[in-house]
């Protein structure tokens, strides 16, 4: 028994097959993105990761690291959910706090859409106050295999 996941065929206690994945509106966003952002306090990193998922599944990881003052930084890892996706953009859910340090500088953020502007680089649009940000693409790997989305009770992940 076989269940495709991205580019991978997992088969039930047994390894991995490479498939060729039917191309969808989703695989073109797939990958990490960096993005940075400059106040009077320093540099913002942002790093955002798009996995391969359905509706409902978590496909973004955001990660965002930066200065508070005094010395102090923040580091903090949120998630959102696929809502919808089109060849022109993807809807993602409210990002929640996967992590933070201190928590108190992370906090849960409004719906936003992701918009492909070329191969290698995308605008993010906050749907709550419309902060855009425009991201680059840094790897066209949304993951290694052995640490991928979640695999049904009984099925395994094997390395390439």
């Amino acid at each position: 028994m076989a269940i495709a996941f991205g580019a991978y065929a997992y088969h039930h206690e047994d390894t991995a097959v490479k498939t060729e994945p039917a191309a969808g509106p989703l695989d073109m966003y797939l990958g990490t993105w960096r993005a940075t952002l400059r106040n009077d306090l320093g540099k913002h990193t942002r790093r955002l990761v798009i996995r391969p998922g359905g509706v409902a599944d978590t496909v973004m990881t955001l990660t965002a690291d930066g200065p508070l003052g005094q010395g102090r930084t923040y580091h903090c890892v949120f998630t959102a959910k696929l809502e919808s996706a089109t060849f022109s953009s993807l809807r993602l859910s409210g990002s929640t706090v996967a992590s933070g340090k201190p928590p108190s500088s992370c906090a849960t953020g409004t719906a936003s859409t992701l918009i492909l502007l070329s191969e290698n680089t995308l605008r993010r649009v906050n749907e709550g106050n419309k902060d855009r940000l425009t991201y680059t693409r840094t790897s066209n790997a949304w993951d290694h295999p052995r640490t991928g989305p979640p695999l049904p009770h009984g099925f395994t992940r094997t390395p390439d």
